[in-house]
């Protein structure tokens, strides 16, 4: 999918209106209500943009990098976001406010570090990367993890090489398992109060059977037992 320069010029605006969003929301076939405001059409427009860029089904003739506009840019704020990707991917992306930007240019250290933590299965904190990056020219990172874990991320610099000041700290995320689960459990949405509710698969109980009893020569019963014959659906 090619973005037309339309839509380009329109990503390129500090702050597009309304009307430009909703043109854009067209394009991406993404389906408003009459009464959104304009914050909740830029997040349905950044949620389209992310779900396209990481599927691989957009690019532009000019190599933009169109997630600019989908990593918050737009609300000229500090902000350190994760998401999954697929059990074993997830997608780090920031921005920075300008006078952070401006900040952070003026400071000796220009050593600035992405690093990723992951939660074992104790709950204890475990840093598994930590890696340079240049944070006012990139702006994303893929990082490989493990499936059915939990991880957070933090950018910051180090002082005198030795001591990590952190100023951005993202929200947590949970990668996905990577084999079929074996919950039978049903989630049901009420369609009138839009509330989820679980409804538990019923208990499997154990079904013994009496079998006839064995007859000898002399029809003298010369045994009789209990068949276990599985599970059955109660």
């Amino acid at each position: 999918m090619i973005l037309d320069e339309n839509i380009l010029k329109i990503l390129d605006l500090e702050e597009p209106s309304i009307q430009e969003l909703r043109h854009i929301s067209k394009k991406l076939n993404i389906k408003l209500r009459r009464s959104m405001k304009k914050k909740t059409i830029i997040k349905e427009i950044q949620k389209e943009l992310r779900k396209l860029e990481q599927e691989g089904l957009i690019h532009t003739n000019k190599n933009k990098n169109i997630l600019d506009f989908a990593t918050n840019t737009y609300y000229d704020k500090d902000s350190l976001k994760n998401m999954y990707v697929n059990a074993s991917l997830i997608y780090v992306y920031w921005s920075f406010s300008k006078e952070t930007i401006n900040v952070l240019k003026n400071k000796k250290e220009k050593n600035f570090f992405l690093r990723i933590f992951e939660n074992d299965p104790l709950e204890n904190l475990i840093r598994i990367l930590e890696t340079p990056v240049d944070i006012f020219k990139t702006k994303k990172l893929y990082i490989n993890v493990k499936p059915n874990s939990t991880y957070y991320s933090e950018i910051g610099y180090k002082e005198k090489t030795t001591t990590f000041v952190s100023i951005l700290t993202s929200n947590k995320i949970n990668t996905p398992k990577n084999y079929p689960s074996h919950n039978k459990d049903e989630l049901w949405l009420d369609l009138k109060t839009k509330n989820i509710k679980t409804i538990k698969s019923k208990e499997y109980d154990l079904i013994i059977e009496k079998i006839n009893p064995i007859y000898s020569i002399n029809n003298n019963a010369a045994s009789s037992s209990f068949l276990w014959t599985g599970y059955d659906n109660i």
